[in-house]
Order: structure tokens, then C-alpha cells, then sequence
């Protein structure tokens, strides 16, 4: 029995002594669980764990890292009601796929129950054996003579054992060696009476011996269960199939009662409870359907594990309730189904993609709507009034689903008044009719919503908050997927509600067709770290727009910022923000362009064109296309830097590399290259590609990143200038079509030295030679006493110079 199991991988997988096989819970939550019932008092002398790796990421445990841990506790029970701990590794931070815990002092138990509390890797709770060792006094072994062993004649590896089965045996151990009294290596086998080997040596000959082994503990048998026959009434025997220690006998001898053993409703039938009744330990499968009546009541009764068991559908038009410590749990794709107006959902475990289903709510909001949920799906076309989920504090793990409300509106929330209380939605919130709003009018408490998936509006009106302006509390909605808002209406009637984009460090996606604004708009904020894409999407309405500190903007519309943001609320744009336009048609900024930025991105073959006068006081960066001023200046704060990244090759021009105020730094970043247009001077040169001056001089105080695929490429007729060249070697990270750099060293006065490696073709007599030619130019001619040496690439020596260096070792160092 388990908290949850996926339906290829279930309980009895944990137990069978079957590596190639595991049981699965449907997450890997803490509190899923597996259970044991050893069918009686046993004795317990040790436990092994084997942890299964299911849906796990590959890279987080692959080579068992030292970050890689496994938690979780161990219980026993003799009723399986009360419980107690018998091992604690909740705290463990050591790695345990194979966990053997020998007790010091042998216990006495019907129950286990192994609960976990971290899996690592985002896995699921899985397990290929939760071996229990015990009942060593009890167990019994009888060794077995009668048995013969046939060696393969053509393949001495192979060898089939066989034997005479014993009565009553649980197992064999088939025990092989070298030598009679070296039978070292071993086969465990159930239920036959024969094993196949093919891990012999070939040529060398081996000794057997068998014995059968009885555990001392009755198998389990399903004595006392009912499982449904066929689909009908609860109360009717012919509905029911009954095992009687041989046979599953039909119809039963009665109907499911709470002293009855394990009551499962199979895959595919449904039964409908007719009458009042009490049960425990009972089983929903798969694709199976309980029904219980109008004015009928179910209660579970505290026993064995889950009390109630969902997997398949329980449909409630009556009461479905619990005793004290009774459990009612929906698991795998669980469904609960409401099929009432007001009534009660019951106390639930909601297990991973189970759902809460309500479809007939009129006009009263059923009892406890506000549980932490998994899947929440709302489905009432004959709604009149309003209602509210009464949501404070709770996690819904999955998603929320809006498809109906007739003529009311659904409130999620009814925050309290003592403190901003938090909503956490970790899927999505899909709606695709209805009106369905964050918080009532009633209610003027505030509330945040802790989003981590997406906003997925196809139809209906979808709204922050409802009622006059200034009635309601305010709503935070902090989301961290994207929205989409299709089809449907929106409203935001109280000031200060907003929408926060916070999914830090990503980028999230705003999408806008065919939406009406209603009151107060949908107001955004993007925080830092956040890149907010915007396509060529227009955000209208009566919102706001804050666009934070660290923020990033990213629009494709022709009209930059105003055609992207067109809400006639407060529109804030951070001086420290991020702009990227990466658009297909030419763009303007746009005049909501602030006359200062953080850092600007160009990502539009067609090119971008100012609408203001700008300062980049972090980045300018051309993706795709150019930048154009017009009649306005582009201005370079003191530490600003411009990067080439096109994935095309790219040429400098004078408006973003001027002869005087240019950037501080120059990236380039495009494995196409890019070429200097005319000579320039820049403080900082980063080379992360190639760089080709033509025929201009290019100086920089200071190079890095250099190498064979990125460095100054001169073969056009250009220079790489360096200045005040000293004793300090300096390295001239030149080229032609492969990467020839120079070391100079200047122990004379120091000057500038500017160097140029051009394509060489000639060779001499012997044609040992290198195809390149190095030119050198100092500043101040006359002063300087140089150290120069030479670097080039394998494939720029011809094969008798190759010979000849391979051979004489030489440095290849130069004195001039």
C-alpha cells in the first residue's frame, strides 16, 4: 500500500526481489510513503533500502555528486494506526542509493512504513527494494542432494541446475565454486526448480550445492477482501466478489462493511452508494467511480493506511466525510467531483495530479474550498452568485482551471487583516470562460500570489480585482512563467494592484490578441534580473508600466517603446533598465525612451533609429543591423562598453565607434568577424572573435581573450598598436587567415610599437619557410632595444621547415 503509485511501476514491485522492476510514487513530495504488512507479528533484525532513480535529471546525479543525498524515516506499527519511529534519516546528508540498516536490537512488528523527505535529482519517491530481514529463528533451511547440473558441451560458460522442489519452500539459494569448500558465488531463485547460468568459465570445472529456504512467515493471502465484480449499487451483493482464502467468491456474502478487509472498486466499474454507510480501507482504481447520492453520507473510519484510496473518480452529491485520524487521499489522477450546490469537500491528501472537480455550485460556497489543492478546476455554467474559494496562505501545486461560472463571478482569496497573506500557485491558471478575480470587494485585506507557471487566459474576464475604485484590497501577483490573454476581457478596479514579472534571471513572455481593457488595465511591473519580451504585442488600457532597475524591455514593435507600452496609466522606465529591439521592420526607440540607459540592444537586420538623444552607461550591444541617430547624439558613459554579437559579418561605423567619446570597451563577440571601418583608438579590446582592422591602424591599451579563433587580424594592411611597450613582455594578438601573434619586449626607451602580420608566399632556396610576413613600426624610431618572438599555426610552415624545427627544437626566439 502507498501513498501514491504510478500504474506501471506499483507497490508489489518493492518487494518482489526484482532488480529490473520498482515501485513509484506520483512525486516525489515529502509525506509519500510505501507501506508494508508482513500479514503478522514478525521479528525485524535489519532493513535494506534500494532507491530507484525515476524521472530524475540525468546531470544532477549522474556520478553521485557529493550535493546527491536521499531522506527519509522508517515507522513501525502493529495495528498500522499508531505508529512509532524506528529509523531517522531526515537529516542525512550522505549518499544511500543502497541503504542497509542493521538493528542493534531485533523489534517485533506487523507494519513498515518508509516516509520520504528529499529525493534527490527533482525525481519521484521510488524504491527497487524495501527488503526486510528477519525471523532468523523461525526460518528454515533444508539443504537439497537431489539435484543435477548440465554443462553447455559448446559453450562451457553455460550450465542448467536443476532440482526436486521441497514442499512449503519459499526460495532456493543455488550456491556455485572452484572448490567444495569454495562455493562463494550464489543464485536466489522463487518458484521454479531450475536456474540457468552463463557466468562460468569456460574449461574450468565447478562445485553446486542447493538449499531451500522457508522464511518462517506466512505468504499473504487476500482473505476477507472485496473488489467489485461489476459495476451496480453498493449495497447489492451481486455488485461485489469476496476471497475466501481460495476462491474469489460471487456475489459476496455481503456487502462491503467496515471489519471487511481491503474493499477495491476495479478499473472500469463504477458503484453508487444507495445508502448511508461506513467504511475502511477502501480502494478507488484507475478509470473505477464512486458515487454517493444526494442525502447520502460515506464516512471513513479510521484503520489501515489511507482510509479511502482515490485513483479514479469519487462523485459527491451527498457527504463524504472522516472520523478523527481517518485518512482520505486522491492520488495519481485522483479526481474528487462535486456534484452539488454548498455541501462539503472533504479533508483531503490532494497527492501529485490529483484534481478537485466542482461542477453543479449554484450559489453556496461548499465547506473547506480552501485546501491546499493539487489540480482546481471549476466548472459550474449554472452559477448565479458570487463565490469565493476563501484562499489564505494555501499552495496549490498544479493548476487552476476556470471554464465556467454562468452568471457569478469565482474569488480565489479572503485574506486576512493581520498581515499580507500569500497565495502560492506553482502551475498554471488556465481560463477559458467565466469571471474569475483574485480577491472580492467584500474583503480589504491585501493578498500576494507566489506564481511559479503560467497565466493562460482564452475567453472570460479575468480580473485583479472587481467592485468601485478603492474598494477591495490590494493584489500583488508575482508571476514567474508567461502570460497569454486571448479572447477575453480584463479588470483592475482598485489602484496598486499589479501584475510583477519576477521570474529573476529568465525571460518572460506578455501576449495580448483580441483584448478589451476594462477599469484600472492590466498594470505590470518588471522586476530586476527580468528580461519582459513583448513582441510586437501593445500593452493598452488605464495600467501602469514600471520597468525597474536591472529590468529588461524586449520589443519588436516598429514603434518601439510607445507602440509596445500604450497604457495611459503611470509609465516608469528605469535609467538603470535594459532595452532590447529585435524587431523585423526598422524601429524607432520610441519618445518613452529615457535620455539615459543601463544597457541597449540592437537585434533588427533592419536597423533601429533613435527617438531621443542617449547615453549607454552599461552596454550597447548590435545583435542584427545598425543603430541610427538621426538628429540625435548617442553618448557613452565612462565605463560603457560596445559589443559586436551578429551571427553575420559585421563593420563598424562612426555612430557607435566615433573617432573621440567612444565606449571604454570593445567586445567582439561575432564568430563571423567584424571589420574596423577606420582607425580607432579604444582603452579595453576583449576578443572573443576575430577582428579584422583592414587597412587602418586599430590602438588599444590593453587586449584579452585572445587565441587561435579570436584575435586582431591584419592581413589587409592594418596595424595593432600597443602603447608605451617596456620591459614587460607584451603580447600583439595578430593574424592573417590564422592566428600569428608576437611577444616584443623593450628593454630601450619605451615607445608605441605598432605591428602588422600579412599572407607570405615566397620561400627560399632550401623551401624551408613560414608564410608570414611581420612588419613592425615604433613610434620614436631609434630608441628602442627589442626582444621579439614569433607564434604561428602548424599549418603556415611548409614541410621542411616542419622537419627542420621538429628536428633542431629550436624556440624559435629572436633578438633584433
Amino acid at each position: 500500500m502507498a501513498s501514491s503509485s504510478l500504474p506501471e511501476h506499483t507497490p508489489i514491485n518493492s518487494v518482489d526481489e526484482e532488480v529490473r522492476t520498482y515501485w513509484s510514487a506520483a512525486s516525489g513530495d515529502p509525506g509519500e510513503w510505501l507501506m508494508v504488512d508482513l500479514g503478522s507479528e514478525n521479528t525485524v533484525e535489519a532493513i535494506q533500502v534500494n532507491f530507484a532513480e525515476h524521472n530524475t535529471t540525468p546531470e544532477l546525479v549522474r556520478g553521485r555528486d557529493k550535493d546527491i543525498y536521499e531522506q527519509y524515516y522508517i515507522q513501525t506499527s502493529n495495528d498500522g494506526i499508531h505508529w512509532e519511529m524506528l529509523v531517522d534519516k531526515s537529516q542525512n546528508l550522505n549518499d544511500v542509493p543502497h541503504d542497509y540498516i542493521e538493528l542493534d536490537v531485533p523489534i517485533s512488528t506487523r507494519y513498515l512504513r518508509i516516509t520520504n523527505v528529499y529525493m534527490p535529482g527533482g525525481g519521484n519517491f521510488a524504491l527497487r527494494g524495501f527488503r526486510i530481514f528477519g525471523n532468523s529463528e523461525q526460518a528454515i533451511f533444508t539443504k537439497i542432494d537431489d539435484y543435477t547440473v548440465e554443462r553447455n558441451s559448446a559453450d562451457g560458460r553455460d550450465a542448467t541446475v536443476r532440482w526436486t522442489p521441497i514442499t512449503d519452500a519459499d526460495g532456493y539459494i543455488v550456491n556455485y565454486g572452484i572448490a567444495p569448500d569454495k562455493l562463494y558465488n550464489n543464485y536466489t531463485v522463487f518458484d521454479t526448480d531450475s536456474v540457468v547460468m552463463h557466468s562460468l568459465n569456460h574449461g574450468i570445472e565447478y562445485f553446486f550445492g542447493i538449499t531451500a529456504f522457508e522464511s518462517g512467515t506466512d505468504p499473504y493471502t487476500p482473505v476477507g477482501e472485496i473488489h467489485s465484480f461489476q459495476s451496480g449499487n453498493w449495497n447489492d451483493v451481486n455488485t461485489w466478489a469476496k476471497f475466501d482464502g481460495t476462491n474469489w467468491v460471487h456475489p459476496s456474502p455481503n456487502v462491503p462493511a467496515v471489519d471487511d478487509g481491503l474493499i477495491s472498486i476495479l478499473k472500469g466499474h463504477t458503484v453508487t452508494i444507495t445508502a448511508s454507510d461506513s467504511i475502511d480501507q477502501l480502494h478507488v482504481a484507475d478509470s473505477a467511480t464512486l458515487i454517493v447520492l444526494q442525502n447520502i453520507e460515506l464516512k471513513a473510519k479510521n484503520g489501515v493506511g489511507p482510509d479511502i484510496l482515490v485513483e479514479g473518480t469519487l462523485m459527491n452529491g451527498g457527504s463524504v466525510k472522516s472520523d478523527p485520524g481517518a485518512e482520505i487521499s486522491f492520488a495519481g489522477d485522483g479526481i474528487y467531483e462535486h456534484v452539488q450546490d454548498g455541501g462539503s469537500i472533504p479533508f483531503a491528501t490532494w497527492g501529485a495530479n490529483s484534481t478537485c472537480l466542482l461542477k453543479e455550485v449554484i450559489s453556496l460556497v461548499p465547506d473547506n474550498a480552501n485546501q491546499d489543492f493539487y489540480n482546481l478546476q471549476w466548472n459550474c455554467e449554472n452559477q448565479s452568485g458570487d463565490i469565493s474559494l476563501g484562499f489564505n496562505r494555501n499552495t496549490i501545486k498544479g493548476n487552476i482551471v476556470i471554464e465556467s461560472t454562468g452568471t457569478g463571478i469565482l474569488y480565489l482569496s479572503d485574506p486576512s487583516a493581520v498581515s499580507q497573506d500569500t497565495i502560492t500557485i506553482k502551475g498554471n491558471i488556465v481560463q477559458s470562460g467565466g469571471d474569475f478575480a483574485a480577491t472580492s470587494p467584500l474583503n480589504t485585506n491585501s493578498i500576494a500570489i507566489d506564481h511559479k507557471g503560467n497565466i493562460e487566459i482564452s475567453g472570460g474576464n479575468f480580473a485583479l480585482g472587481k467592485g468601485s475604485p478603492g474598494t477591495g484590497g490590494e493584489v500583488v501577483w508575482n508571476i514567474r512563467g508567461n502570460v497569454s490573454l486571448m479572447n477575453a476581457s480584463l479588470q483592475n478596479d482598485v489602484e496598486g494592484n499589479k501584475f510583477v514579472f519576477a521570474n529573476g534571471g529568465g525571460e518572460q513572455t506578455l501576449s495580448i490578441t483580441n483584448v478589451t481593457f476594462g477599469a484600472g488595465g492590466f498594470p505590470v511591473e518588471v522586476e530586476p534580473d527580468v528580461t519582459l519580451n513583448l513582441g510586437t504585442q501593445v500593452l493598452e488600457g488605464a495600467g501602469g508600466f514600471d520597468l525597474k532597475p536591472g529590468a529588461t524591455l524586449k520589443s519588436a514593435h516598429e514603434n518601439g517603446l510607445n507602440g509596445s507600452v500604450a497604457c495611459t496609466g503611470n509609465i516608469q522606465i528605469s535609467k538603470a533598465s535594459n532595452l532590447i529591439f529585435n524587431g523585423t521592420e526598422a524601429q524607432l526607440t520610441g519618445t518613452l525612451l529615457p535620455d539615459t540607459i543601463n544597457n541597449l540592444v540592437v537585434d533588427n537586420s533592419s536597423g533601429v533609429t533613435l527617438s531621443g538623444s542617449l547615453v549607454v552607461n552599461g552596454l550597447l550591444e548590435l545583435k542584427a543591423g545598425s543603430i541610427s541617430t538621426g538628429s540625435h547624439n548617442l553618448v557613452y558613459g565612462p565605463d560603457a562598453a560596445l559589443k559586436y554579437s551578429g551571427s553575420v559579418k559585421q563593420t563598424t561605423s562612426g555612430v557607435e565607434l566615433p573617432s573621440t567619446g567612444g565606449p571604454k570597451q570593445v567586445i567582439i563577440a561575432n564568430p563571423k568577424n567584424v571589420v574596423l571601418h577606420q582607425s580607432r583608438t579604444i582603452e579595453f579590446l576583449d576578443l572573443q572573435a576575430k577582428f579584422e582592422t583592414g587597412n587602418n591602424v586599430l590602438t588599444t591599451m590593453s587586449v584579452v581573450g585572445e587565441g587561435s579563433k579570436s584575435y586582431v587580424n591584419t592581413s589587409a594592411g592594418g596595424f595593432l598598436k600597443i602603447p608605451d611597450v617596456g620591459v614587460s613582455q607584451v603580447l600583439f594578438p595578430v593574424g592573417t587567415n590564422n592566428y600569428t601573434p608576437v611577444w616584443i619586449s623593450n628593454s630601450g626607451t619605451v615607445d608605441d610599437i605598432s605591428v602588422n602580420a600579412s599572407p607570405d608566399a615566397s620561400f627560399n632556396a632550401k623551401g624551408n619557410y613560414v608564410m608570414v610576413k611581420w612588419n613592425f613600426s615604433e613610434e620614436n624610431p631609434g630608441g628602442g632595444n627589442y626582444s621579439i618572438q614569433f607564434g604561428w599555426m602548424s599549418t603556415l610552415e611548409s614541410s621542411g621547415f616542419r622537419n627542420d624545427r621538429e628536428t633542431r627544437q629550436k624556440s624559435w626566439i629572436y633578438q633584433i
